[in-house]
């Protein structure tokens, strides 16, 4: 049901009035995947959606996980393409830190806004 839950919520963000759209998702890989929606669907939705994906991924270390091409995918993939960032934990146990990791990241970013302003071709951006 994750990929239907993305779906989901990436159709939302489309109009969502905010620039700065954030899909922050935790899931257990130790429950298999039920979704009826293609992995490249997602994706694209995901992409027109204009939201970054940051995803927590609690694995059993012993094994026991479900492995799910499609899901693994979209959240690998998509994380990466959309500026977000995919942490996998062994426990619950790493579930705060991992998501303090993420917060700190989201919380750090900024925008950069550019465009033509009569720089010649060996312009450059500096950020300090």
């Amino acid at each position: 049901m994750l990929l239907d839950g993305l779906a989901d919520v990436c159709r939302v963000m489309r109009t969502a009035p905010t620039e700065r759209r954030i899909i922050f998702t935790l899931l257990a890989a130790y429950r298999a995947d039920q979704s009826n929606v293609r992995n490249e669907l997602v994706g694209e939705m995901l992409r027109a959606s204009g939201a970054s994906l940051w995803v927590i991924e609690v694995r059993q270390p012993e094994g026991g996980n479900f492995g799910n091409r499609a899901r693994e995918q979209v959240l690998d993939t998509g994380s990466r393409r959309s500026g977000g960032l995919r942490e996998i934990v062994a426990s619950r146990t790493g579930v705060t830190a991992a998501a303090k990791h993420i917060a700190d990241l989201i919380l750090a970013q900024y925008v950069l806004t550019y465009g033509p302003a009569g720089g010649s071709v060996r312009s450059q951006v500096e950020v300090t």
